[in-house]
């Protein structure tokens, strides 16, 4: 009986996103606009989404989550802290308004170093991982195209600027039925390839 619920476990599939640490302040801020726009637009699920950046989307079954935190935290650690800069609002017509992402080259570069662990960020053949190359900060999606349409009116040429360095990312995984827990934190330390070698050996 222990057996079976051992597999039944290690084969549960899970949802990760691996998405920018944002600073308190700037977290607090953004939580206040989607706040602001749940109550303006009645659109409740704007406040219940937390602020993030999300740069990758995968699933996973839960018994390679140990070996993928491994590899992502050997390809972040190779990577320096970067600028991140947010000025303004766009939008995906007609469904999501959000806050635009700039000086996000090294964030991209980020994104695509971590690509070559596709073959494995994947619980099959149907489900590929999501590698976002156009980095932003959604206020709210999923949105009618009414709602839509009322809110970018306002929102099209609402002032919004901060800028922050970003010198960690998070793995945050949800489980079927659940909200979004932190299994990881990777610190951006711009190690050279020999220095990661090295750490792994140790780890």
């Amino acid at each position: 009986m222990s057996t079976i619920l051992f597999n039944t476990a290690a084969l549960q599939v899970n949802e990760y996103l691996l998405v920018v640490n944002l600073h308190e302040d700037i977290y607090n801020r953004i939580m206040q606009i989607k706040q602001n726009f749940a109550e303006k637009f009645d659109y409740g699920l704007a406040k219940k989404t937390y602020p993030h950046i999300t740069l990758i989307h995968f699933l996973l079954h839960s018994m390679n989550e140990d070996r993928m935190v491994h590899r992502i935290r050997n390809i972040v650690e190779m990577h320096e802290p970067f600028k991140v800069e947010l000025h303004g609002y766009g939008s995906f017509p007609a469904h999501t308004i959000y806050i635009n992402v700039f000086a996000k080259h090294k964030m991209v570069n980020l994104v695509k170093s971590i690509r070559s662990l596709q073959k494995w960020m994947k619980p099959d053949n149907e489900h590929k991982p999501h590698f976002i190359l156009e980095p932003h900060l959604t206020v709210a999606r999923k949105l009618q195209a009414p709602q839509y349409e009322k809110a970018w009116i306002e929102y099209e040429h609402e002032p919004f600027s901060a800028a922050f360095m970003a010198n960690d990312l998070l793995l945050l995984k949800r489980k079927p039925g659940e909200h979004y827990s932190t299994v990881a934190k990777f610190s951006l330390e711009g190690k050279s390839v020999s220095e990661t070698i090295q750490s792994s050996l140790f780890t």
